[in-house]
């Protein structure tokens, strides 16, 4: 068990690790990056609810165009791209299988979201009379909403501020989530094992070298304005 405090007050971006690039585009190197970001348990279910409503919003706004073949084209160029390069960078079918098996959690889901979009832009345009341009706004709403609850939970969870990265953030962030949903459910201990001490080794690395440590006075003098996170 680790304990850590952390308050409200804002925290400097932290670059501990650096994002996966090249050669090391494979499902462990992201794994290791997302949960040194993305550890407690607190921040993960944050994001396994917002992330959720963040692709929402986008399913929103495709649907409205209308135009389905464009729409097809962007969720393969935007979603399944970085899932077939975690699969072609693996170096065995083993590897190949499992990295299939821990996207199925954010495929499933996004077919869902898919369906719900398209259901309530028939619903809203169709029955309720909403204008296309109401519905857009509804759309980019959810996913401005979506981001912001997503940064207050790292505000609140979180002792480490990743580095912005458009491509994790928009991106990998929802597969990498059901990911991590699948280990925490127990599925391939020894391969979640090795990720999460690779994981505790950096963060326990950063932690002395005093990453992050922008913390407010009142909460190191214990005044009580920071809030105790336990974490398995």
């Amino acid at each position: 068990m680790s304990e850590h405090r952390t308050c409200l007050c804002a925290k400097k971006p932290t670059e501990i690790t650096a994002f996966p690039r090249g050669g090391e585009r494979r499902l462990e190197r992201r794994l290791v990056y997302h949960l040194v970001y993305h550890y407690s348990l607190g921040i993960h279910i944050n994001h396994l609810i917002f992330l959720q409503t963040y692709m929402f919003g986008w399913a929103l706004i495709f649907n409205l165009a209308q135009v389905y073949n464009i729409y097809a084209v962007l969720c393969s160029l935007v979603f399944v791209n970085p899932i077939l390069t975690y699969c072609v960078n693996c170096t065995d079918e083993s590897r190949k299988l499992r990295t299939a098996l821990l996207v199925c959690p954010f495929l499933i889901s996004w077919l869902f979201i898919c369906v719900a979009g398209l259901a309530t832009v028939q619903v809203l345009e169709h029955e309720k009379g909403f204008s296309k341009g109401y519905i857009a706004l509804v759309g980019v709403a959810i996913i401005l909403a979506s981001f912001i609850c997503q940064l207050t939970g790292h505000w609140l969870f979180e002792k480490f501020n990743a580095p912005p990265s458009l491509a994790h953030g928009f991106v990998e962030a929802p597969i990498l989530e059901g990911a991590v949903l699948m280990l925490r459910c127990g599925c391939y201990p020894i391969f979640a094992k090795k990720i999460y001490e690779e994981v505790d080794g950096i963060r326990a690395r950063a932690s002395e070298d005093n990453y992050g440590q922008d913390r407010c006075e009142e909460e190191e003098a214990g005044s009580g304005l920071g809030t105790r996170i336990t974490q398995a």
